[in-house]
């Protein structure tokens, strides 16, 4: 048997055309422009999503690391957050500054853009989520601000079909509040961690939570008559195997 390892220089890649700078803090993908487009620390970089060749790289675009990213509706601006709160609007075709939005006091943590009323939507570690008015080429303004978390946010979904946005802390709360009025909709408490992932499935009218702990939660909203239900859970646990530890999924409960 033939044994073999490699070592990966994880900050300094030597092909640098295959692989970013630094460690990869979000990535999107394009289908009008058939392009994935991924950043690390101040950088950001355009791929082929076809053969996987890299297209095009935007060096020190932003004055600190990038935290967030989303496109447009029309997926030719990159809507771009940092660490230091600023958040930009980006050519895709020249990396050139457009405009800038108001800034946040905390990390911005993820972005989401609304094309039917032309807004981004912006969530912070200072517990704000912020709702900006993107009709102007050159401004933005502040339409509405939700300040619905007293710990630090660290997740943020908004679902354009269901006109609701979903947020989610570090005390393992999820919240849900109407995109026009920003009243809370509701509040999901079955997470005693973390919650770092918020996914819509949209054609289900259904939200799926995931926490630190590699917990999974699928909940009813409305139009369903048992709204705001965890209706399916997947639990991650350790089970020991012949006095080795091995970590798998357990079977989903039906709620």
């Amino acid at each position: 048997r033939v044994h073999k390892m490699f070592c990966l220089d994880y900050e300094h890649p030597s092909a640098p055309d295959v692989a970013d700078d630094g460690p990869l803090v979000t990535a999107l993908v394009s289908m009008k422009i058939n392009t994935i487009t991924t950043a690390a620390m101040r950088t950001v970089r355009f791929w082929d999503a076809c053969t996987g060749l890299l297209k095009k790289t935007f060096q020190d675009i932003t004055t600190s690391n990038i935290t967030a990213m989303c496109y447009d509706s029309r997926e030719q601006r990159l809507i771009v957050g940092e660490e230091n709160g600023n958040i930009g609007a980006y050519n895709c075709l020249t990396g050139a500054l457009l405009k800038k939005l108001d800034p946040h006091e905390a990390d911005v943590c993820a972005l989401s853009y609304c094309p039917f009323s032309k807004c981004i939507v912006s969530a912070s570690w200072g517990g704000r989520i912020r709702i900006h008015h993107d009709m102007k080429p050159d401004a933005t303004q502040i339409l509405r601000q939700i300040d619905g978390h007293a710990s630090a946010v660290t997740c943020m979904a908004y679902s354009v079909d269901l006109c609701t946005i979903a947020t989610a802390c570090t005390a393992g709360n999820v919240r849900l509040w109407d995109f026009n009025d920003v009243k809370l909709s509701a509040t999901l408490h079955a997470h005693t961690t973390e919650v770092t992932l918020l996914h819509w499935i949209d054609e289900y009218r259904a939200l799926l939570t995931g926490d630190f702990l590699g917990n999974l939660i699928l909940w009813t909203v409305p139009p369903w008559r048992e709204k705001y239900k965890p209706v399916v859970r997947w639990e991650y646990i350790v089970k020991i195997d012949e006095g080795k530890p091995r970590a798998q999924s357990a079977a989903p409960s039906v709620g």
